[in-house]
């Protein structure tokens, strides 16, 4: 499910995750990568997750987009 999927990205090195996302997305063609954050994540977090997708999408020829969720402030 969705929290083991979490679990497994959290615990996945730098060089492993875009095989992992690619694992993920295997299946799908245009999909969308919903990436949770807070403003304590450095950017570069960030930055790696969208790289990750990049590469699938280069390697698979797909078109998997990312977007950065945040939470509203109150």
């Amino acid at each position: 499910g969705i929290l083991n999927s979490a679990k497994r990205l959290q615990e996945t090195s730098e060089e492993e995750l875009s095989q992992v996302i690619g694992g993920f997305l295997k299946d799908v063609t245009d999909g969308t990568v919903k990436l949770h954050s807070d403003k304590t994540v450095p950017v570069q977090y960030v930055v790696t997750v969208i790289d990750a997708v990049n590469k699938v999408n280069a390697q698979q020829g797909k078109k998997h987009k990312v977007i950065l969720a945040t939470e509203a402030t109150k």
